[in-house]
């Protein structure tokens, strides 16, 4: 039976894989206005954020925690991967930054550190995570972690999101405003709002996006336009710009009413009801869920494992061939790691041949570790820096003979 089960979910996929799951809704009548493979499950990379801050705006409207109360970093947030504050073990924060953080940066060692502030332990919060989002009507979503880092056991659908961003507008219209906060300022640096779709789309003003390697490009979006206000959802798409580009039409197919021909008008759906008639997924037939989500970028994880650990600047300087980008210097090696995630992620999961490398290098007052893209030729290390730059990634052009040079500052 277990076979016959799996072979289905296969077979679904198949038919399913060039579709991306796609939502728009009415905010005022969560009438349905677009959808398309809204209840297929899919990892929710960031999006699991939405969860966490919902969960802290909650606590802080019941007064169990404060704006301003400190949380201190533990061992495990602060060896949080993917992209982070760069908060060390035992360092602080105030309740108000981590919430910042984890809404305009996206920050995985801001929101587990949120997360352990509201909870005996990160499994304990998802725990709280996952029953919250039953109570809201979100029936075929599992939170495993606070950050939505990947795990194979977590995962959400584009219907259930729509539900959570909902409720996040409905019930916390006094916090919303943060999302929609262009810059925070964090011991000393301005960063500013990773969700790019602010400036770009006319009364957009939240909510969030996401990207790991299996689930692509994730955003829920919200605009407000004349008063109405419009939800859009879209998971896994294959880069950047395709997600920008998509989510706009969503939105503008939602405030038009003319629905491009590749989706279909859909009736209204009550909270926690099923789509157009579709059987939701058990979420306790996790087996089924996980068959049926196919990773965007399979190879992407399996790239980031080969990147260099760190190493001497004598015994990285045989892998320095070519033409070089440095996408930024850290303190710690993780954070190097993360420079270069974040790099890959802006560029859809493809360093365009380019290898992930983070080497050690003691010059000057520098920090140590190097976050570089090796083994292109010149055009093509000019043409993917200049995309970097344009995407707000700091990136340098290095020349083989720099890359070589035993002092070379690279930053």
């Amino acid at each position: 039976m277990r076979a016959l089960v799996v072979a289905i979910a296969v077979a679904l996929l198949a038919s399913a894989a060039a579709a991306r799951p796609a939502l728009v809704i009415d905010y005022e009548t969560n009438r349905v206005l677009l959808a398309q493979d809204a209840e297929q499950p899919w990892y929710p990379a960031s999006l699991a954020k939405l969860m966490t801050i919902y969960l802290a705006f909650e606590a802080l409207t019941r007064a169990e925690i404060a704006a301003e109360d400190k949380l201190v970093v533990s061992e495990h947030a602060a060896a949080q991967g993917g992209t982070r504050l760069g908060l060390a073990k035992g360092a602080s924060l105030t309740v108000l930054d981590a919430i910042r953080a984890t809404v305009l940066r996206s920050a995985n060692d801001a929101a587990v550190a949120l997360a352990e502030g509201m909870a005996p332990s990160e499994a304990a919060f998802a725990e709280r995570m996952t029953e919250r989002a039953r109570r809201l009507g979100m029936t075929a979503t599992v939170f495993r972690n606070a950050s939505g880092l990947p795990d194979v056991q977590q995962w959400t659908t584009a219907a259930d999101m729509a539900v959570l961003a909902r409720a996040l507008i409905r019930d916390f219209a006094d916090r919303y405003e943060l999302f929609a906060t262009p810059t925070m300022t964090w011991q000393g640096r301005h960063l500013h709002n990773l969700n790019g779709l602010l400036t770009n789309f006319p009364g957009a003003d939240g909510l969030k996006t996401g990207f790991t390697c299996g689930a692509g490009f994730n955003i829920v979006a919200s605009a407000q336009v004349e008063g109405r206000r419009v939800i859009a959802v879209l998971l896994g798409a294959t880069s950047l710009d395709a997600r920008r580009g998509e989510v706009t039409r969503l939105l503008q197919a939602g405030f038009t009413g003319k629905i491009p021909k590749e989706y279909a008008a859909a009736p209204a759906r009550p909270d926690g009801a099923k789509l157009n008639g579709q059987t939701a997924w058990a979420v306790a037939d996790g087996a089924a869920a996980a068959v049926r989500i196919k990773p965007v970028f399979p190879s992407c994880d399996a790239e980031a494992t080969r990147t260099t650990p760190s190493a001497t600047a004598a015994a990285a300087a045989s892998s320095l061939h070519g033409w070089a980008l440095t996408v930024g210097n850290a303190h710690q090696e993780r954070d190097a790691r993360a420079l270069l995630d974040t790099a890959r992620s802006v560029l859809g999961g493809d360093l365009r041949g380019g290898r992930p490398l983070v080497v050690h290098r003691l010059v000057g007052a520098l920090p140590p570790y190097r976050a570089l893209v090796v083994g292109f030729d010149e055009t093509k290390a000019i043409a993917t820096c200049l995309k970097l730059r344009r995407l707000d990634v700091h990136c340098i052009v290095l020349t083989p003979e720099q890359l070589a040079a035993p002092q070379a500052l690279w930053n």
